[in-house]
This record gives C-alpha cells, sequence and structure tokens, in this order.
C-alpha cells in the first residue's frame, strides 16, 4: 500500500513539473508579435487580417480590431473563439479582424502545430490593447510577406514620444579655453550621473507579469515536493 501510494504521489510530482515548464514557454498577450500570413485569405495554421467578415472560419479565434490610425488599431472586446459553426460578421468604418487559426492551443505540441502560439496569444488579447501593423497592405489580398501585428497595453506612440530625448545644444567651437574645461567638465558629470541614475532604475525594475507567473507556479512545485517527501516519511 504504502509503495502504490508512493508512486502515485510521484507521478503527481510529475504532473505538476511538467505544467510548470509548459507555463514558461506559453506567451503573454502584452508586447506579442504575431506574424501575419495573409490577407482575406486563412490556411491552416496561420495567423490573418480580414478586412471583411463574411464566411470566417468556424474554429478561428477571431478579434475585432478599431482604426485608430493607418496601421494602428485597438482590441475591441473580447476575443471570438471558434466553436465549429460559420460566423459572419458586419464590420463598421475603420474595423478590421485578427484572424487566427491551429489546430490546438496545447504548446507541447507545436512541433506538429506551430501556430498554436498565436492562437494562446489571441486569446489572451483583452478590450482596449493597440495593435500595431507593419509590412501590411489591406488592399492587396493574399499572402503577406514578413507583416506582424505588435500587440501593447499602452498606445505606442504615446511610447515613441517618450523616447525621444531633447537635443542637447551644441558647444561653441569659439569658447574660451577655460570655458571649454568647464563645460568638459561638466557634461562628464552629467554623463556619469545619469549611468548612476540608469543603473538604479534598472535594478529597480520588478520583474515582468509572466515571470512572477512561473515564479509562483516554481514555488507550487516545490511546496509539493517537501508535501511529498514529508507524507512518504511519515507513512514509513
Amino acid at each position: 500500500m504504502k509503495k502504490t501510494l508512493s508512486i502515485v504521489l510521484a507521478a503527481l510530482l510529475l504532473c505538476t513539473l511538467c505544467v510548470v515548464f509548459a507555463a514558461a514557454d506559453e506567451p503573454t498577450a502584452s508586447d506579442y508579435v504575431f506574424g501575419v500570413d495573409n490577407v482575406n485569405a486563412l490556411a491552416g495554421e496561420t495567423t490573418n487580417i480580414y478586412t471583411h467578415g463574411e464566411n470566417l472560419n468556424a474554429w478561428a479565434v477571431i478579434i475585432l480590431l478599431d482604426k485608430v490610425e493607418d496601421n494602428l488599431y485597438k482590441v475591441s472586446g473580447t476575443p471570438d473563439v471558434g466553436a465549429g459553426d460559420p460566423r459572419n460578421i458586419t464590420l463598421a468604418d475603420g474595423q478590421i479582424l485578427l484572424v487566427v487559426h491551429s489546430s490546438t492551443n496545447d504548446p507541447a505540441q507545436a512541433d506538429q502545430y506551430p501556430n498554436c502560439f498565436d492562437k494562446n496569444a489571441a486569446m489572451a488579447l483583452t478590450d482596449g490593447m493597440f495593435v500595431q501593423l507593419s509590412g501590411i497592405d489591406l488592399t492587396v489580398d493574399g499572402a503577406v510577406e514578413n507583416g506582424t501585428a505588435t500587440c501593447t497595453v499602452e498606445d505606442p506612440r504615446t511610447a515613441d514620444s517618450s523616447s525621444e530625448a531633447e537635443p542637447s545644444e551644441a558647444v561653441s567651437s569659439e569658447a574660451e579655453p577655460s570655458e571649454a574645461v568647464s563645460s568638459e567638465a561638466a557634461s562628464s558629470a552629467a554623463a556619469s550621473s545619469e549611468a548612476v541614475s540608469s543603473s538604479e532604475a534598472e535594478s529597480s525594475k520588478s520583474p515582468d507579469t509572466s515571470d512572477a507567473g512561473v515564479t509562483a507556479l516554481i514555488i507550487v512545485a516545490l511546496s509539493a515536493i517537501a508535501v511529498t517527501v514529508t507524507f512518504i516519511r511519515k507513512r514509513s
């Protein structure tokens, strides 16, 4: 009886560890980059953009996108996960669809169904997220080369504007020697201060949400190990 119980507990522990490592490989929706394969066309294991909503695949995950500006869209509502019924969606002016197909959402089967990661990321998209298209001509139906759709929680336009540094004033080449030395010393001090601040900011960054989730799963797995060992010792 003790031997059987030990085997069962060991099997449960092994399953827990498998879940931990599988979760570590799963992508998150934020900052996820979809590789877009087609416009207004769909094949198995592909990610596509549709400018119409007629006769959509019965099993694909469909996300409605509202236009913000050229090549920038916002997720509207929640993902429509296919359940085997053909779908027709009426699109308003400026709306498009992100249509993602895969025969599974199990990362363990990625060798056979490589688009499972896109499918998982599509299902994790939430209302209000931004989707920025790149390398995609929506006026041309068919295959797309090197097209992407990048998802972010924050408006990428805000991120771009905040990252732009103000140009520094050029030091006059006709400055007096003492002024040039003073300017150089000030610049050196400023650079040193900036480097320290950058280092401190980098060290104070909190871990990504996905990293925190993986950490939590690892803690659960280690707790399971401790409980299993303790239980087996008591039974023996």
